[in-house]
């Protein structure tokens, strides 16, 4: 990897969403670089990277994993998902240290019980991870609890089964779309989940959604407030994000390419 000189800012950020005729930015900030320090307890950014990372990139962040980080890589047989695990850590680890003004490797990520990746009680920001074939995303707020998850639209199984035992009525209407209809629903409760950091043990069937309209919805049913919203993250896939609020605020949405991530790994 090289270290340019004119760093070039990623482009400016946009929320989409789904209209009529597909997607449409929401928001585009007329702001010339990211914004790392001041985020609100009750806003979130979300950050977008495809999948796998150039070889050069790979090599130079895996340096910011931990011992621990780096023997759990070394436990996966498959490639592709040793390399998803490195990736996802090592950005994590790269834009969380742009937030606290401290280099990768030295911010401070332990696991709950349940598995999630953190920051150790006491620090204020709180993030969540996913990942899907070919896109990883990374939501940080500024102090809410906050989960997110995006899948590849793609037909799947067991889906008439999984929607008559866990979806709401208006969930279940909502697969007359296909299976961007089912993903959307899937997504949504994936995210409440992994906000409420107890994973899939916290019961699908305790929660019930709520739809707002336009691409919003309240989750109900895990005893805290939780408010959900959905995104198109690239043409082709759909994601949620939710946090444990009534309500949030997605500050900004930004894809990083290649060239972004070498900028910003210089820069740290």
């Amino acid at each position: 990897m090289h270290h340019q000189q004119n760093i070039r800012e990623p482009e400016a950020p946009k929320v989409l969403a789904r209209d009529g005729c597909g997607t449409r930015p929401l928001h585009n900030h007329p702001t010339d670089s990211p914004s790392w320090p001041s985020l609100h307890e009750d806003s979130v950014d979300v950050w977008i990277v495809q999948l796998p990372l150039q070889a050069s990139i790979e090599a130079a962040l895996v340096t910011a994993l931990s011992d621990d980080e780096h023997r759990r890589a070394g436990n996966f047989r498959l490639t592709s998902k040793r390399r998803e695990f490195v990736a996802g850590r090592a950005v994590v680890r790269m834009l969380l240290g742009h937030y606290r003004g401290v280099p990768a490797k030295d911010v401070p990520l332990v696991q709950t019980t349940h598995g999630k990746p953190s920051l150790p009680t006491g620090h204020a920001l709180d993030f969540n991870l996913a990942h899907t074939d070919g896109l990883l995303l990374v939501a940080v707020s500024g102090g809410v609890q906050v989960g997110i998850d995006v899948e590849r639209i793609r037909p799947m199984e067991s889906t008439v089964h999984i929607a008559a035992r866990f979806f709401s009525e208006s969930e279940r209407a909502s697969m007359d779309e296909g299976p961007a209809g089912f993903l959307r629903s899937w997504t949504r409760r994936e995210s409440v989940v992994k906000a409420h950091g107890t994973g899939i043990s916290a019961g699908w069937e305790s929660i019930r959604i709520e739809d707002r309209g336009h691409d919003e919805a309240d989750a109900v049913g895990l005893g805290r407030d939780c408010h959900v919203r959905s995104f198109t993250p690239a043409p082709g896939y759909i994601a949620a994000v939710a946090a444990l609020t009534p309500d949030f605020h997605i500050r900004q949405t930004r894809t990083l390419d290649a060239s972004d991530l070498d900028n910003l790994w210089s820069r740290q």
